[in-house]
């Protein structure tokens, strides 16, 4: 049955884009005077039982990228933002060789620059890093680091796009990690917040 995870703006403004695990699509709808409806193309499927759940768009490439909780994996599609119509160019893992255990993904993010792509996995419990081709938009698996925490069920970057903050559900507690700025790379730091079950984190910049 249907189960919509997400919805969020093309960068546009005139088309919403929601996920749904349920039945494994992405669904997409053009957005004017206040209103919805579908468009031409109106959904893109994904592997059975992949199940789409967080999605984003690049800051200035033509991508959108789809994060599939059960599978474990990232969809690419090509966007046209003229019709608001998605073409899948790759499929990717967001698993460690290695890594035998269950996981899912939960959240997806990209750096302020625009050149690496994070994703969260729950079970393997580390943010996975991507290099992002720029001029296809295409991810290369560059690697993964631990939350030192159980089952980020989500992560967001700071307003400078400096750390990201990871919400360790199952472990109570929030973790914090420097963003390399040429490579991407995450580097924990001594900051620790503990606090119950957290399941999101929104930051504002301070005045």
């Amino acid at each position: 049955q249907s189960h919509p995870h997400a919805s969020i703006f093309d960068p546009s403004g005139r088309f919403i884009v929601i996920p749904d695990k349920g039945f494994d699509r992405t669904f997409f709808f053009r957005f004017e005077n206040g209103r919805i409806a579908p468009t031409a193309q109106g959904s893109i499927a994904s592997k059975t039982g992949a199940a789409p759940r967080h999605t984003v768009f690049h800051q200035t490439l033509p991508i959108l990228y789809v994060n599939n909780e059960l599978d474990s994996t990232v969809s690419v599609f090509h966007w046209n933002s003229d019709s608001g119509h998605a073409t899948e160019i790759q499929v990717t893992t967001t698993i460690p060789e290695g890594h035998a255990g269950r996981n899912t993904t939960a959240e997806i993010a990209i750096s302020h620059c625009g050149g690496f792509l994070y994703v969260s996995n729950r079970g393997q419990d580390s943010i996975v890093l991507y290099n992002i081709d720029q001029r296809t938009g295409q991810l290369t698996y560059v690697g993964n680091t631990p939350t030192g925490g159980t089952r980020p069920r989500f992560f967001t970057l700071d307003v400078d796009g400096a750390q990201i903050f990871a919400a360790n559900q199952d472990s109570d507690d929030i973790t914090v990690f420097c963003i390399d700025p040429d490579t991407g790379r995450l580097t924990q730091t001594a900051t620790r917040i503990e606090i119950g079950s957290p399941s999101t984190i929104s930051l504002i910049a301070a005045t």
